[in-house]
C-alpha cells in the first residue's frame, strides 16, 4: 500500500493540553507507583517463602 504524496491531508501537530499533560504525569506517577508496590510485594513473598 502506497501513499501518494499531496492527497493525504496534513496532519496536525499535536499539542496537549495543560489537563492531558496532567492526567499523563499522574498515570506515569501511578505506574511507577504500582510497580514498586509489585516489586516489594514479590520480595516479601519471596522471603516468606526462604
Amino acid at each position: 500500500m502506497s501513499i501518494v504524496l499531496g492527497r493525504e491531508p496534513a496532519i496536525p501537530p499535536v499539542t496537549q493540553s495543560p489537563e492531558a499533560i496532567d492526567l499523563s504525569n499522574q498515570l506515569l506517577a501511578h505506574q511507577r507507583k504500582s510497580a514498586a508496590l509489585h516489586q516489594e510485594a514479590r520480595q516479601l513473598a519471596i522471603a516468606s517463602l526462604g
